[in-house]
Order: C-alpha cells, then sequence, then structure tokens
C-alpha cells in the first residue's frame, strides 16, 4: 500500500485521477480515507488528481497516541502535500473534524489553498461534557454509526473489522485524541476573515453542529452557505447532492 512519512510517522494514502489536485480529508474516531474513496472521490476523480489520506492513528497510518490536536494534524497535511505536490495549489474538501483541519491549513498556507470546502464542521472550543459521548458509546454503537457502505465493505473481512475495533478502543481510551480536543481552543476571528479563498459551507438542518456553520459563514467574507436536509454525516446522507455541489464549485473557478 502506498504510504508517505511525515513528521517521523507513516501516513497511508491514495491517489486517483489526474489533473489539478483536489485533497479530501475524513474525520475523527472510526473514520477514515473510505468515507470519501466510497462516496464524492470516484466522481471527482474523471477530470482532477484526488488525494486521499488516513490522518494518524486511523485506517492505515500509524497508529500513534498523541498529536491529534489541530496544529500537528495541519502539518502532517503540509508535509504530505509537500512530497506530493509542492508549490502547487490544491483544492481542499474536508468532512466533520477534516474540515476544520483542512480551514486551518488554508489560514496557515494561504498560497497553497485554491478552493475550501467544508462540510459540518465542529467548531472549538468542546467541552469534556460534549465529547464524552464518544468515549460513553459501546463499540456496537459506533459501528452501527457507520455508513452502511463502509459496514459492507469491512464485514467481509474479520481482520478489518478487528482492525476497526481495535482502532477506536485505543483511540477512545490510550491516546490523547479526546484530551486533545478538549484543549483545543477557539478558532481567532480575525484570522477566518483573512481566508482569501472560496470557501463553501455545506451543514445538515438536523446537526448539531448546524449553528457552528453559521457562525462561520458570517465571519469569512468570501463563504456561501448551503443547508442540506440530513444530520451531521451529510457526506453518507446527501452523497448525490454533496458530490454535485462540490463538482460546482471546484470545477466552476
Amino acid at each position: 500500500m502506498p504510504y508517505r512519512e511525515v513528521n517521523g510517522i507513516k501516513l497511508h494514502l491514495q491517489e486517483i485521477g489526474r489533473g489539478r489536485p483536489i485533497v479530501l480529508t475524513h474525520g475523527l474516531l472510526g473514520d477514515n480515507l473510505c468515507s470519501w474513496f466510497f462516496t464524492a472521490a470516484p466522481a471527482f476523480s474523471v477530470n482532477r488528481r484526488v488525494i486521499l489520506h488516513d490522518l494518524r492513528g486511523h485506517g492505515m497510518s500509524d497508529r500513534v497516541p498523541t498529536g491529534f490536536d489541530l496544529e500537528t494534524l495541519v502539518e502532517d497535511l503540509h508535509s504530505l502535500l509537500e512530497t506530493l505536490c509542492p508549490d502547487e495549489p490544491v483544492d481542499l474538501g474536508g468532512t466533520s473534524y477534516g474540515g476544520l483541519i483542512s480551514l486551518k491549513y488554508a489560514i496557515k498556507y494561504p498560497s497553497r489553498a485554491r478552493g475550501l470546502v467544508m462540510i459540518d464542521p465542529p467548531l472549538p472550543p468542546k467541552t469534556l461534557a460534549e465529547i464524552q459521548s464518544l468515549r460513553d458509546s459501546s463499540l456496537w454503537e459506533l459501528w452501527m454509526a457507520l455508513p452502511s457502505n463502509i459496514r459492507r465493505s469491512l464485514s467481509g473481512s474479520p481482520r478489518r473489522v478487528k482492525r476497526f475495533v481495535d482502532e477506536v478502543r485505543f483511540l477512545a481510551e490510550e491516546s490523547t485524541l479526546v484530551h486533545d480536543l478538549c484543549s483545543e481552543p477557539a478558532l481567532d476571528e480575525e484570522e477566518l476573515r483573512s481566508v482569501a479563498c472560496p470557501v463553501l459551507l455545506l451543514t445538515g438542518s438536523k446537526s448539531p453542529c448546524h449553528q457552528d456553520s453559521l457562525r462561520l459563514a458570517g465571519l469569512m467574507p468570501h463563504a456561501r452557505l448551503e443547508t442540506l436536509e440530513g444530520g451531521h454525516d451529510l457526506l453518507h446522507e446527501c452523497t448525490k447532492q454533496v458530490t454535485q455541489r462540490m463538482e460546482e464549485f471546484f470545477n466552476g473557478r
């Protein structure tokens, strides 16, 4: 499998298609690049180079116990892109916490961000009470919360199921992920106002993060907000609509 070493760890990645690069980032805890691979990524790859990667501790990347703060995750992404497409502007897309990572990347490396799509990003700071539900959920509940196509892809292999269970238990109980999420400070409003690239915000009408997207849209001068009928996991709940809106956004400039 393809890997790149960044910041002393190995990140698993997949690339499909050719053309200007689109970099897609998944969310935390139980998520991985498959969320994009089995939904929107194939459509984008018809005329674009699509880069997918597993975040540290997730999927097939190294299972490391620390470094889940935004600063480290953004530097992981930057180091990865420096090896794959140095000095080339990229379009960024992220779902859930992956949207937040993409946003912080665009803030820190504005010359590298051509456009940005965020799907229902959760804004820090988060309290332990808000995150505790992740730790309190049983493995069965986390398994059933996975999209059905992801569960089907895993179910054919007991080894993959075991890896998923081990990964979630490790991240929730043995890593600093929960601590890092609780320690993440609020985003700087001046930095948000400075985002120069075009931004598309997709949010679910029934999502607990809906208000976060409204706030972001009000602060970023080049942001457009669209609300879809759904919850937080729009990438799987509304795959067709999300894919279509992202294609129009990325290809329309």
